[in-house]
């Protein structure tokens, strides 16, 4: 990790590396903030019960990329959002694509990445609200 210059673990992750718990927003952005890492992309943040979304760390700028949490959505979500991410693809815009992607696929026993293709290819991006 200390050659990477942007990571994107999930809220477990992110615990793991940091060797801290995150319970709270607050406590997220310490432990990004002690990776060391120049940009940083938390999926399965921790913004509420009813939300998810992302909690990005760039250039000390910290914002938030919320969405409304799905019941029974498969595995996977966190994969693309960071292959969608690796491929430069902004932020905000790749969590619309997962975003429509994981409500399309909901009680599915896979992402429906082909079947969901119309709706999360054509997604609007998903805005950030700054958190300091």
């Amino acid at each position: 990790m200390p050659l990477a210059d942007t990571v994107t673990p999930n809220l477990f992750e992110l615990e793991w590396l940091s060797q801290r718990k995150c319970r709270t927003v607050d406590d997220a952005k310490r432990a990004v903030q002690a990776l060391g890492v120049q940009t940083v992309h938390v999926t399965s943040a921790p913004l509420g019960s009813e939300k998810t979304g992302v909690l990005s760390l760039s250039d000390g700028d910290i914002h938030e990329y919320c969405t409304p949490r799905y019941p029974d959505v498969p595995h996977g979500v966190g994969d693309v959002l960071a292959a969608l991410i690796a491929a430069d693809v902004p932020v905000g815009q790749a969590l619309g694509h997962v975003h429509a992607l994981a409500r399309f696929s909901q009680g599915q026993e896979h992402l429906n990445i082909v079947g969901a293709s119309a709706d999360w290819v054509f997604a609007p991006a998903i805005a950030a609200s700054r958190k300091d």
